[in-house]
């Protein structure tokens, strides 16, 4: 069963049209992902700056929340898997709260294979411990 939850930002909150990006005090950097609308290549690039400006330079997991509806361009997908988009992340996991979301997570997974470990989750508590296991090293 998905989980039903809306996390609290912590501390500075970076919006872009599609999402909201935070980082917690673990280090996890948070992007909740608007379900307005499909992610575009600007989108994808908006939202990669936000998570770099939020670690300050630093290496860092980040963990995706997925909407119920989700839609990502072939040329967004392609842009997350970039070395722009991947420069000093350690881990990266999906937090899928419904079936369409843990389809399109799944096919990401499937489809582009990231420089980095990724995880699919439908609860964010395991999420969570399994990121902070690549923080702590």
């Amino acid at each position: 069963m998905t989980e039903r939850f809306t996390p609290t930002p912590e501390g500075r909150v970076i919006e872009t049209p599609t999402s909201k990006n935070w980082i917690d005090a673990s280090g996890v950097v948070w992007n909740w992902v608007n379900s307005d609308h499909d992610i575009m290549l600007t989108d994808a690039k908006e939202i990669v700056a936000a998570q770099h400006e939020l670690a300050g330079g630093r290496s860092f997991c980040l963990l995706v929340v997925l909407p119920e509806d989700v839609g990502l361009t072939h040329e967004a997908r392609a842009y997350f898997n970039s070395t722009a988009a991947t420069m000093n992340l350690l881990a990266f996991a999906f937090l899928a709260r419904s079936r369409v979301a843990r389809m399109v997570g799944n096919l990401f997974l499937r489809l582009i294979r990231p420089p980095v470990p990724m995880r699919l989750f439908t609860d964010h508590e395991e999420a969570l411990l399994w990121l902070r296991g690549f923080v702590s090293k």
